[in-house]
């Protein structure tokens, strides 16, 4: 059993600063299958964010933030508009296969050209939709993790 939620260890080295590993091949696919066919709101929003992330490396705080005049998926390429120390970057998205710019299509496709969030919030409820033009919470990406792994249980 994966737990993705507990991603970062404790360095024995630096006693209470935390290092980080990369997530293997396997953890990834396991990860993305739990979105993968999820047509719903919920799901293909949070299997474009995990791709997203898994492919570019940015924090949660800056993908949550996107715009889509953010994303050039032509160049693929990612603008970060306050990355850390409030600095602006130009990230590429990593993905050699279509999947990442598909799900994010598909994401576009899905909210009507109706907000400028990429990753907007949801509605509560048994069938989330869009609520509004209003950036989801980074906090909500460790959330998604810990759906994944009862999922996966």
């Amino acid at each position: 059993m994966l737990k993705f939620a507990k991603m970062k260890h404790m360095s024995s080295e630096n006693s209470g600063r935390r290092s980080h590993r990369a997530l293997s091949k396997t953890e990834v696919a396991l990860l993305l299958e739990v979105w993968a066919e999820d047509n719903r709101h919920y799901g293909v929003r949070n299997y474009a964010l995990l791709r997203l992330l898994i492919y570019t490396g940015l924090r949660s705080s800056e993908v949550v933030a996107l715009r889509w005049e953010d994303i050039d998926l032509d160049a693929q390429l990612v603008r970060v508009r306050h990355g850390k120390g409030d600095k602006e970057r130009i990230v590429a998205i990593a993905d050699v296969s279509d999947d990442t710019k598909q799900s994010l299509v598909a994401l576009r496709a899905l909210q009507a050209d109706q907000y400028e969030c990429v990753f907007p919030r949801l509605t509560a409820g048994p069938n989330p939709q869009f609520a509004a033009d209003i950036p989801m919470h980074a906090l909500t990406i460790y959330r998604l993790l810990g759906v994944a792994n009862k999922q996966k249980e």
